[in-house]
């Protein structure tokens, strides 16, 4: 069996998914269409990655603390609120990005389909 990789470098880490279980996986937040409704939609966020896995669709937002510590240091305050807000932004345009791609995109209509 062909186990094609599909690499993702985020925040100094390096992400490897197998082609064959994720179905399609996406580095979402570099896709063509994400970045035509950000430019479009200023304050406009998106998570890292978008992929599908037995029929499921998983939302991935890396946070690398280690080697930003001082830079999202505000985030780590007040028991977190900020990150969790942040997240929450993400996934929230997240979802409505994909519905965009599916009902108007130009690039990827099928991908959307998928998610």
């Amino acid at each position: 069996m062909d186990e094609s990789k599909m690499e993702f470098e985020e925040s100094l880490l390096k992400f490897l998914f197998n082609e064959q279980l994720w179905n399609p996986i996406i580095q979402f937040d570099e896709h063509v269409d994400y970045k035509n409704i950000k430019s479009k939609l200023s304050g406009t966020k998106g998570v890292d990655f978008l992929g599908v896995f037995q029929d499921n669709v998983y939302f991935f937002e890396i946070k690398n603390f280690k080697d930003y510590r001082i830079k999202n240091k505000d985030k780590l305050n007040n028991i977190g609120d900020k990150l969790m807000t942040e997240i929450a932004q993400k996934v929230r345009d997240s979802l409505s990005c994909i519905i965009s791609g599916k009902l108007n995109s130009t690039n990827d209509k099928e991908l959307w389909n998928d998610f």
